[in-house]
């Protein structure tokens, strides 16, 4: 374990340190890739949910306070409001903008860096996104309420359902990695290649479907994923890789474990050498805080 936390979320990475959001105690907090002392850069938010960097900022999602909030990385300064929201949640930043899910109006939302009025991306057009937010190669990615994924071109769309070309993979996360998009729900885990826009399906052998809303962290090796995992009739919540070699349409992965110390639904990152996840604990033996384990070689 890198840092003990009370029920942490979001989380992401930078060259050299882990930033997560902790809602149970409503902190924004920063440790080092390496382990040692926590740095709490935010303090009194109001149930901080996701985050994401540009290198020198910190962003996230303030969901009951209404706020998309900022502040350094290096923990200087002061946090400060962008602009206000109706129960953020999925956020991404871009060289000028930050983007996000108005789950309050079921909106896609942006503002410039430095704070702002908002504008409207994505309306009524766009289906209601709900929760998960990603940007890759020009484009926003997000879940409407049904989980159908959808893409949405940078600036002015257009719009890209995603399904396999065999049967439809609901969106219950995200990540992209390398030239890859993918998402993933319960043990069927689909990938958008973003070069040229093949569309394929995994299933993961001996998942237990049903069990779980799988969370995704991914690189240019593949996805890393938390589920539970059928294996000799038990079945083991964890942190698993998913290698994705190529683009075969439908294949049947073998997860790798990875990480077992995982309860609720940990979210993931992927940095150097390493997978972590913020597990927010909730069950006998699972203690809540930012793990780390080394990728598969």
């Amino acid at each position: 374990m890198l840092a003990t936390a009370s029920a942490p979320e979001g989380i992401t990475v930078d060259g050299n340190n882990v930033f997560f959001t902790d809602p149970g105690n409503g902190t924004v907090n920063a440790v080092s890739m390496d382990g040692g002392a926590v740095t709490t850069l935010a303090t009194n938010q109001q149930k901080p949910r996701r985050l994401v960097g540009d290198g020198t900022y910190l962003y996230w999602s303030n969901y009951l306070g209404g706020e998309i909030m900022r502040t350094l990385e290096s923990g200087a300064g002061t946090p400060s409001v962008l602009t206000a929201a109706s129960e953020p949640l999925g956020i991404a930043v871009d060289a000028t903008n930050v983007y996000w899910i108005d789950a309050g109006t079921g909106l896609v939302k942006a503002v410039a860096k430095g704070g702002g009025s908002s504008v409207t991306l994505i309306g009524a057009n766009g289906g209601q996104p709900s929760g998960e937010l990603i940007l890759a190669s020009g484009a926003l990615y997000y879940d409407e309420m049904a989980n159908i994924p959808i893409g949405f071109r940078l600036p002015s769309g257009p719009f890209v359902t995603l399904s396999t070309m065999q049967e439809d993979v609901q969106a219950y996360d995200f990540s992209a990695g390398g030239s890859y998009l993918y998402w993933a729900s319960f043990g069927e885990y689909a990938w958008y290649n973003l070069a040229n826009g093949a569309l394929g399906l995994s299933y993961v052998a001996a998942v237990a479907s049903g069990q779980s809303d799988p969370t995704l962290g991914a690189d240019s090796c593949g996805a890393y994923t938390w589920n539970e995992v059928s294996q000799n009739q038990a079945e083991i919540p964890g942190v698993w890789m998913l290698a994705h070699t190529s683009d075969t349409p439908y294949a049947t992965l073998a997860p790798v474990a990875i990480g077992v110390s995982a309860d609720g639904t940990p979210r993931l990152a992927t940095g150097g050498a390493y997978v972590f996840w913020a597990n927010p604990g909730g069950s006998a033996g699972s203690v809540a805080g930012v793990y780390r384990a080394l990728k598969p070689q």
